[in-house]
């Protein structure tokens, strides 16, 4: 049995190490799409487990990975991260959300990105002064719940959990819609787009096993990035 699992990583490995043109083609397009600050992961939890969220979304950060994880919030929440990066670079993520009719939650979230100050120069490279840029995203999120257990109120912070069963929440179906709108500057030049998250999240009657799908960011660019005047 040793033997075989040694022979398959070494033909991994040969596959790897000798097909570099295909490797290649898999990060050909790296960094020629706009607003790539909305792939930065939000929230420790989410970050922890390297953005494997879609199935797991049930805290204020499920608006960034899959919207329909915020119908499993109980009452109203807010939060808020900051992240100070290398050379000047500052992002953060804030979110309120409360309940909304019967199952139902509503979110607002403000997403953004600073890139700092960087020195502006000429074409024969004399520095001329400084420019800066940045981007931001508005959310607005809506997410309903259709519980599994029908004699389960879920109206109330207590009937989330109990002692016995502290995942009651994790029985049904959820649906939840992002609609975003999106800006981006870089010194004189600006762009801005709109998108949408669509997600869905279907609890087992286990209330411990869950399957989540979403489609993010799906949407248009309304102005690429040119000057403004």
């Amino acid at each position: 049995m040793k033997t075989k699992i040694v022979l398959l990583l070494v033909c991994i490995t040969a596959l790897v190490v000798l097909n570099p043109v295909d490797l290649y083609a898999i990060h050909s397009k790296a960094g020629t799409f706009a607003y790539s600050f909305l792939k930065i992961p939000v929230g420790a939890k989410a970050a922890a487990l390297g953005g494997a969220y879609t199935g797991l979304s049930d805290d204020e950060s499920g608006m960034y990975y899959n919207p329909a994880g915020i119908s499993q919030i109980s009452g109203s929440a807010i939060s808020g991260s900051y992240n100070n990066y290398l050379a000047g670079i500052q992002g953060g993520f804030l979110s309120y959300i409360m309940p909304w009719r019967e199952n139902g939650k509503i979110g607002v979230a403000v997403n953004y990105l600073n890139y700092g100050s960087t020195t502006k120069t000429d074409v024969s490279g004399n520095a001329i002064g400084d420019f800066g840029g940045g981007d931001l995203a508005f959310s607005l999120t809506v997410a309903w719940m259709r519980p599994g257990d029908s004699e389960v109120d879920y109206t109330s912070e207590e009937s989330y959990y109990d002692n016995n069963n502290p995942y009651l929440r994790w029985n049904g179906l959820s649906l939840g819609m992002t609609a975003k709108f999106i800006y981006e500057s870089l010194d004189e030049y600006s762009s801005d787009a709109v998108a949408v998250d669509i997600g869905l999240l279907y609890g087992l009657k286990d209330h411990r096993t869950r399957i989540g799908i979403a489609a993010n960011n799906l949407g248009f660019q309304m102005k690429s990035l040119s000057s403004g005047h």
